[in-house]
């Protein structure tokens, strides 16, 4: 009883170590409820409208036939201003701003806003592009696309989840 009485703080000191394992195991176990509940939660249609705005104009062109599509582009490169800037030409512009010693803050702003308005521009001539192509299908080829682009996005949606 002499030893046991000595050894007052070993227990003290083990229930402090407990205490603090304890807490780093919950604080563990709420990170991954938390996890689980944010995948489960997106994986369930929850976050389906975030990423790629045009993920559905993609399935709409995608489940055109092969000769609609022809036909799409054609009329898509024929709308095209050549008085916008590639791709290409944005990047290079983009990068000089970049890598120059003095670094332009308004003219890379601006640089930004003319891609982002001329991504706007792109989709409205896409848009108009694609409902030209579908008004002049027949009623039973636009009832096939519209089976397509069903079974094209119900693809999708599967293999999201």
């Amino acid at each position: 009883m002499a030893n046991e009485a000595a050894k007052p703080g070993s227990e003290r000191g083990m229930r402090r170590w407990i205490k603090l394992v304890f807490a780093l195991s919950l604080s563990l176990n709420f990170l991954i409820i938390a996890a689980v509940g944010a995948m489960a939660w997106r994986w369930n249609g929850h976050g389906d409208d975030r990423g790629r705005p045009g993920a559905q104009a993609f399935t709409l062109i995608r489940a055109l036939p092969a000769d609609r599509r022809a036909q799409l582009r054609t009329s898509f490169d024929h709308d095209r201003s050549r008085a916008q800037m590639s791709r290409r030409e944005h990047a290079d512009m983009l990068m000089s701003l970049l890598e120059d010693e003095t670094f332009d803050a308004v003219a890379f702003e601006e640089l930004i806003a003319m891609q982002h308005r001329d991504g706007g521009d792109r989709m409205q001539r896409g848009a108009a592009a694609l409902a030209s192509v579908i008004s002049e299908m027949s009623d039973a080829e636009r009832a096939t696309y519209a089976s397509e682009v069903k079974r094209l996005t119900e693809r999708r949606r599967r293999r999201k989840h």
